[in-house]
């Protein structure tokens, strides 16, 4: 689904379908994200009209970031129609909720020293590694490890 292209649900699938979890992206649940729209309009499964919602590709990328579950997307279509202005307040608050989430999880993936949980690490080289088994042979010790720290020295 591209960025401008408008969300097509069918409506009675999307309740119908509610109650299964999202699992798999490529399970029909009443939505034509990853899908394609069929040319007459008409829902595959139900036979009954499609309808194409206000909600965008770039708006369902945040939504979906959010939660997956159709109630709370029906819920968001339903606002974006009635309440255009509330739906954006909130798609804001999401987009904003989903960046911190980003964040802290670049943080928590970012090595630190075992020692002196410090994050100025040096990546020890396969160089460096060969090197010390030359000079040292089976005593060498750098050949197994992966990280050295720049505050305290400790190696791992």
């Amino acid at each position: 689904m591209k960025d401008n292209d408008k969300l097509v649900i069918c409506k009675k699938c999307i309740n119908d379908f509610k109650e299964i979890p999202y699992s798999n992206p490529f399970q029909y649940r009443g939505l034509y994200t990853n899908f394609k729209v069929p040319e007459d309009n008409i829902c595959s499964k139900c036979k009954t009209e499609l309808y194409e919602t206000k909600v965008t590709g770039s708006e369902i990328k945040i939504l979906f970031n959010t939660s997956h579950d159709n109630v709370f997307l029906q819920a968001m279509i339903d606002l974006k129609e009635s309440d255009p202005i509330e739906y954006q307040l909130k798609l804001t608050q999401f987009n904003s909720q989903n960046q911190t989430k980003e964040i802290e999880e670049d943080k928590n993936n970012i090595p630190k020293c075992p020692t002196c949980n410090s994050t100025n690490l040096k990546k020890i080289s396969t160089t460096a590694k060969a090197t010390n088994t030359i000079m040292f042979g089976l005593l060498g010790t750098k050949r197994h490890k992966s990280f050295h720290c720049n505050s305290c020295g400790y190696e791992w």
